[in-house]
């Protein structure tokens, strides 16, 4: 291979890189929601309670909760928003100490139920996710 073609499939590499780059960053500024769950809404844990208690997203959208207590929580999905709710196998959390997230994404349309697990006789400790 000549120096000139070479040179020339360098500069289309690199040409190809700044455009992948350049559109990556203006599509994230102009479109941060994606069907891939790049759209983040946050739930706080704090004062044992979840804020919001029920939160509306659009399908892909991961929900992130964070505790905000000293108290350890771990959340997992549920069957209702009562206190006599069972657990169900969509998502749980290993333990969240003070600081620490778990996040989630919606793949589907519905509405989902979670609750912490070591304080699921708080009714503030159980929360909804509506996903439209």
């Amino acid at each position: 291979m000549g120096r000139t073609m070479r040179t020339s499939l360098a500069s289309l590499l690199l040409a190809l890189l700044v455009t992948a780059f350049v559109t990556g960053v203006v599509t994230t500024l102009i479109a941060p929601a994606t069907a891939s769950g790049t759209v983040v809404k946050a739930v706080a844990i704090k004062n044992f309670a979840f804020s919001p208690r029920t939160i509306t997203v659009k399908v892909g959208t991961r929900v992130k909760w964070t505790n905000r207590d000293t108290a350890i929580h771990r959340l997992a999905s549920a069957t209702s928003i009562k206190t006599s709710a069972k657990l169900t196998a969509m998502f749980r959390s290993g333990s969240l100490s003070k600081g620490q997230s778990f996040s989630f994404t919606f793949k589907k349309k519905g509405t989902f139920f979670y609750l912490c697990i070591p304080h699921r006789s708080m009714a503030s400790m159980h929360g909804k996710v509506v996903v439209i």
